[in-house]
């Protein structure tokens, strides 16, 4: 869960007095670009209502824990930028397949899950047959399966295009020979 607040300004970034906070459930489809628009519509049709029970007296304020308040870089720019770096889209593979997948989906459009062949192929126990191994792999898209793994769809090699993930596996990975 997630959602909206509206709280009074001060002169420190996300802090001060709450006036309206609007809870919203993300399904398990939702990506960071989804779930922006679908907030930003949510604010948009609810400004008004928040904005005249606050100038009619009629909203209760609400403190809130300023040492728990998280804010976006202030870099003056008018744009969706964060604390996140690139480096933190890289994936650790040590996590569950659930939070892989939900991190996958929450560093989509940016700055976009990644992670190399090799530590691609170590995932899926195959093994690299490109002669470049230490490319980079975007990761746009993968869901969990029936089993609870997790299923690359759509990735992207380092300077090439989106792909979906089977001409990935056929040009860049084969499975180990069992003997």
């Amino acid at each position: 869960q997630t959602g909206i607040t509206f709280l009074q300004t001060t002169s420190e970034m996300d802090k001060g007095d709450i006036i309206k906070q609007i809870p919203f459930e993300i399904t398990q489809k939702e990506n960071d670009e989804t779930l922006y628009q679908k907030l930003f519509k949510l604010a948009g049709e609810s400004v008004l209502e928040v904005l005249e029970g606050y100038l009619s007296g009629g909203a209760t304020l609400q403190k809130q824990n300023e040492e728990e308040a998280t804010y976006s870089t202030p870099s003056g720019k008018l744009d969706r930028t964060t604390l996140l770096g690139k480096d933190d889209a890289h994936m650790d593979f040590v996590k569950s397949p659930e939070e892989l997948e939900r991190a996958i989906r929450a560093f989509y459009p940016w700055p976009v899950a990644w992670t190399t062949l090799p530590e691609v192929a170590l995932y899926l126990k195959a093994t690299v047959k490109s002669d470049k191994p230490d490319l980079r792999i975007k990761i746009h898209s993968a869901q969990q399966d029936s089993q609870s793994n997790l299923v690359f769809t759509k990735v992207q090699v380092e300077g090439g295009r989106i792909i979906n993930f089977e001409d990935f596996k056929n040009g860049y990975l084969e499975k180990p020979q069992i003997s």
